[in-house]
């Protein structure tokens, strides 16, 4: 990753972080959130990880990356939770 996205991906991070819980969501966001919500295992980490990755949320271990199958998500719990949170 050049400086120059790091700078956007770290923006947008804070970006997120700093919304209210539920405020200014991408589009589709709030449909993904719900079915998160309600999903479980494999489906559960993928909704997660797809989650995480368009919302520049923090890993749970640096370079990590998913692999098919995977039952647990890559992304922390508190944070998919904080950005999947209705007003």
């Amino acid at each position: 990753m050049n400086p120059a996205s790091a700078l956007v991906a770290l923006a947008l991070g804070f970006g997120v972080a700093l919304a209210p819980p539920g405020a200014a969501l991408p589009p589709g966001n709030l449909e993904l959130c719900a079915r998160w919500r309600e999903a479980h295992g494999a489906e559960k980490a993928t909704l997660a990880n797809h989650l995480g990755a368009i919302n520049g949320l923090t890993k749970n271990q640096r370079l990590a990356e998913a692999q098919p199958g995977d039952t647990q998500s890559l992304y922390r719990t508190a944070d998919l939770q904080r950005l999947c949170r209705t007003p």
